[in-house]
């Protein structure tokens, strides 16, 4: 059974007609359920939970990248396959592209196929991640198994991420592509003071990051700094992050941005 939550910015009249376009998509092709409207009152992990509570097999996040990542929590707890259908502005639909879903009606074509894909996700302490995690500071020690490394930035600030499932499209593919189906975390660090974008497109030694594959990795300093997970959740270090290899059964396009 499939069950569709809509976030709560979908609940104005400028989304009226394109819902509506997606419900009857949905219909025709036979997939059309239950439909939960997130609002002040009703929140998505209440709203994730009571689906299944209520026999979900499916469940389907209208809206934008914000939506998705906020439900990894919740969704990594129960055996259940995740779809989307992107909806909101284009510079909020990442996940969706990386994963290979279209916008608005055309995603709906994507549940129907039903291509199921077993995703990994990132874990520090009892949260999980889907895309990343971030910190800043001026050094940082790692501890990997068996070895610890004291890492020292040769700029003012530096900022390391953790990449499970890099965003797409951020025109530096060849390099930053990650495959969140091969149980491996890629630990990155770079001048804090530019993006990703202006690092690999820089010819100055400087400017590259040092990147490493990873499974498990302690940040144990700077002690009382926060690691971001997702653009939206903080944890304070010290903290251990690990990969949770096919921790997420997600519902996946054929155009998408990995193998």
């Amino acid at each position: 059974m499939y069950f569709y939550i809509y976030d709560s910015f979908l609940n104005v009249n400028k989304y009226r007609k394109i819902l509506a376009r997606i419900e009857v998509r949905l219909g025709t092709l036979g997939i059309s359920g239950k439909i939960k409207r997130l609002n002040i009152l009703h929140h998505q992990k209440e709203a994730i939970e009571e689906s299944i509570r209520q026999g979900a097999k499916t469940i389907v996040l209208v809206g934008d990248d914000h939506g998705i990542v906020q439900a990894i929590d919740t969704l990594a707890k129960h055996d259940v396959a995740v779809g989307i259908i992107p909806v909101g502005n284009e510079e909020d639909l990442h996940i969706a592209r990386t994963l290979g879903i279209p916008p608005l009606e055309l995603a709906c074509e994507v549940l129907s196929r039903r291509t199921i894909a077993r995703l990994d996700l990132g874990k520090i302490g009892v949260h999980y991640f889907l895309t990343s995690a971030e910190v800043q500071a001026t050094t940082f020690r790692c501890v990997f198994p068996r070895r610890t490394f004291r890492v020292e930035p040769i700029v003012a600030k530096a900022t390391l991420t953790v990449m499970n499932l890099a965003p797409a499209p951020t025109g530096n593919e060849g390099i930053l592509q990650s495959n969140p189906r091969d149980g491996i975390l890629e630990l990155i660090i770079r001048d804090a003071t530019t993006s990703f974008a202006d690092v690999f497109r820089s010819q100055k030694i400087q400017k590259m990051p040092s990147i490493f594959h990873i499974r498990e990795i302690e940040l144990t300093e700077p002690e009382g700094a926060t690691i971001t997970m997702d653009g939206w959740r903080s944890v304070k270090l010290p903290s251990t992050v690990t990969i949770v290899p096919q921790k997420i059964r997600v519902i996946i396009g054929r155009e998408r941005l990995f193998s």
